[in-house]
């Protein structure tokens, strides 16, 4: 199984040719590729050929990583908070768990 835990999305972001990648649907001289394979570029550096839709998701695999990385921070704030609010004898009220989720992991993505 993929290991998708905190520590290992870090070290494979570390580790990884610096973005963005972009998965390229034509040559260098702007001739449009005749199949499905993409030219990988990572910061225009050349990594490789793959076939889409395979490519274009590999093209997202930096981004999408740091954005789980912040949800998981994001969400782990917001347990911190409620932890505290609770051994303070307070309760927050779902509508402002809600607004929080909504504001701070939601942020602007569709949804």
């Amino acid at each position: 199984m993929t290991d998708l835990s905190t520590t290992n999305l870090q070290r494979l972001l570390d580790q990884a040719a610096p973005g963005p990648w972009t998965a390229l649907a034509t040559y260098d001289d702007g001739a449009p590729r005749p199949d499905t394979t993409r030219e990988m570029r990572a910061a225009g550096e050349y990594l490789g050929i793959m076939h889409t839709p395979n490519a274009e998701l590999a093209a997202l695999a930096l981004p999408l990583a740091q954005e789980v990385i912040l949800l998981r921070v994001r969400i782990e704030g917001l347990i911190t908070a409620m932890e505290n609010k609770a051994a303070a004898g307070e309760s927050p009220s779902p509508a402002t768990i809600a607004s929080y989720l909504k504001e701070n992991v939601l942020g602007d993505h569709d949804g």
